[in-house]
């Protein structure tokens, strides 16, 4: 029964990701996968490969000095113009990043705690040109922007039987040299009178400080040397960068599909993991 229930609910999982396109379309800022220790011991590697990978791959490691302390690094490629839905698409992206730092964790019986704090940069270039978002909705976008930001990251899991569930909290502390959005989004419902059926503008800016906030829960198959899972989370912005807009003649069909929030980015991400563990 346990069994049926995990099977049912990984495929809706993978039901959710490849059907609804929306709510994982990747904007201004990527949303990367949580880099997650997940430390047994002492002297152990952990490399996985990790995304969204209708958008991006995150390649992720970590290693353990001792009982309560580690380090973590990753390497982000983003590729969204590559999946077209438009076969006159011109879309492409340039989207990579690193990132590095400190980890604390504890093992209590079945229990799991780690804090990870880290440094990291995003540099993202992205075009899309109509994209499906939904039936009769479409999106675009111009994305040029370089953030730095500070990380920290904590993270709850439980044991049992080998797998890993839990929560991971990542808050990140953005630094904006330069960011320049221009969006468009549009609809093919017949839009009401006096209200119009699409929708565009360009947000640009400097020098702007914001926060960002990542909620995932992810499942991790630990039992032996290679391993795999999923996560699912969902993104919102403390310090907040809002673009004011006068919906009066809007259409109400893409009135969800504006971003008002910067930078702006996927409000819910479903990914996957796969994993090597090395230990001494």
């Amino acid at each position: 029964m346990k069994r049926s229930l995990f099977n049912l609910i990984l495929a809706g999982s993978l039901a959710i990701a490849l059907t609804s396109c929306y709510p994982l379309v990747q904007k201004a800022f990527y949303v990367e996968s949580p880099n997650v220790a997940l430390f047994d011991t002492t002297g152990q590697d952990n490399y996985n490969f990790s995304g969204q990978f209708l958008t991006h791959t995150n390649v992720q490691g970590s290693h353990s000095f001792n009982d309560h302390s580690g380090m973590f690094a990753g390497a982000h490629i983003g590729y969204q113009g590559w999946t077209k839905d438009n076969p006159n698409d011109t879309g492409c992206t340039y989207s990579v990043g690193v990132n590095a730092g400190y980890i604390w964790y504890k093992n209590i019986g079945r229990r799991y705690f780690e804090l990870a704090a880290g440094l990291g940069v995003q540099v993202n270039t992205n075009l899309l040109n109509d994209r499906k978002v939904q039936p009769g909705e479409w999106f675009s976008q111009s994305t040029d922007a370089t953030y730095r930001y500070i990380s920290l990251q904590p993270t709850f899991a439980w044991k049992l039987k080998g797998n890993k569930t839990g929560f991971s909290l990542r808050n990140e502390f953005l630094y904006i040299p330069h960011y320049t959005y221009a969006f468009s989004v549009g609809s093919t419902e017949e839009p009401y009178y006096f209200q119009s059926n699409h929708f565009d503008d360009e947000v640009s800016f400097n020098d702007k400080f914001a926060i960002t906030h990542h909620l995932f829960f992810f499942f991790r198959n630990c039992r032996h040397k290679i391993n795999w899972g999923f996560h699912a989370g969902v993104s919102f912005h403390s310090l907040m960068l809002k673009r004011e807009y006068d919906f009066l003649h809007i259409g109400n069909a893409i009135r969800d599909d504006i971003p008002q929030l910067h930078p702006a980015m996927a409000e819910v991400v479903i990914g996957f993991d796969l994993g090597l563990n090395w230990k001494k």
